[in-house]
């Protein structure tokens, strides 16, 4: 059951079309621990060295979702710069970080560009 329960929640992961819900980074406060795909524009980017931030619904810090881009996914991305204004879609599971929501991204397959 356990295996079972684990590969589902690496497909929801991989594909927004398989996540749950689709909502917007206002919703996902409401929808921590929940694998959902959110939808939005990127609003900032801060470079962190390993983890890259994006910033959904807002500006940090009054940011409505943070996404957090590993090293394992980062090395896949030739310009994290370029994401400020694209429109994305992001999969994966809500977390609350620092008492706000947060979506880890450890694979590319988590974000499709919507531009």
């Amino acid at each position: 059951m356990k295996i079972i329960v684990a590969g589902a929640l690496a497909l929801a992961l991989v594909s927004p079309s398989l996540a749950d819900t689709l909502i917007s980074p206002r919703q996902a406060r409401t929808n921590v621990g929940r694998a959902v795909t959110v939808r939005a524009s990127v609003d900032g980017v801060h470079d962190a060295g390993k983890v890259v931030y994006l910033y959904m619904g807002g500006r940090a810090p009054g940011t409505r979702l943070t996404v957090a881009i590993y090293p394992s996914a980062v090395q896949d991305f030739n310009n994290s710069v370029d994401f400020p204004g694209k429109s994305l879609e992001v999969s994966g599971i809500v977390r609350l970080q620092n008492g706000r929501p947060q979506i880890d991204v450890r694979t590319p397959h988590q974000i499709f560009t919507k531009d």
